[in-house]
């Protein structure tokens, strides 16, 4: 309860106080500009680096989390404010939060939008029970320069599995 509060507003606080990465800049999407861009996206997700992993959202994201959601209360659509405060409580030490993501595909479309599918296998710790948790995702994600910034504007993700360790 207000432990767990407690400790998202201070894990808030300093991702507001820590230096921001700087993004990824580009001229146009390619492939191999957002494959350098998930790799170390994954990277920072392997290193618990919010900061680093942020730097890779646009300000402006939407998304949703959709499939076996019932361990998390159901589908949910969520903003950036809510994805910082989700990546806030999953990277806190003592989560076991362990992810890899294996690139599908990388689509280039005509509208200067990139769209890249992966697969993601994770396990957290349920900061309220205990209980180890293992998913499996279907994730999507719609890449888009903004003011030369290579970014993160749309994500979805499918749980397809979800079960407890």
């Amino acid at each position: 309860g207000v432990k767990e509060l407690f400790s998202l507003f201070t894990g808030m606080m300093k991702t507001e106080r820590a230096p921001e990465q700087e993004a990824y800049i580009a001229d146009t999407l390619t492939e191999g500009v957002i494959q350098a861009a998930f790799d170390d996206l994954n990277s920072c997700t392997d290193n618990l680096d919010i900061n680093g992993v942020l730097k890779h959202y646009s300000k402006e994201l939407t998304g949703k989390v959709t499939g076996k959601t019932e361990l998390m209360g159901g589908d949910t659509n969520f903003t950036y404010t809510l994805y910082k405060m989700g990546l806030v409580m999953t990277f806190k030490p003592g989560s076991g939060f362990k992810a890899d993501s294996k690139l599908r595909t990388i689509t280039v479309n005509d509208n200067d939008w990139v769209t890249l599918h992966c697969d993601t296998d994770s396990e957290i710790k349920d900061p309220f029970s205990g209980k180890l948790f293992k998913t499996r995702s279907d994730d999507r994600m719609e890449w888009k320069l903004q003011d030369g910034k290579v970014q993160i504007v749309e994500f979805y993700s499918n749980i397809v599995n979800a079960v407890e360790v």
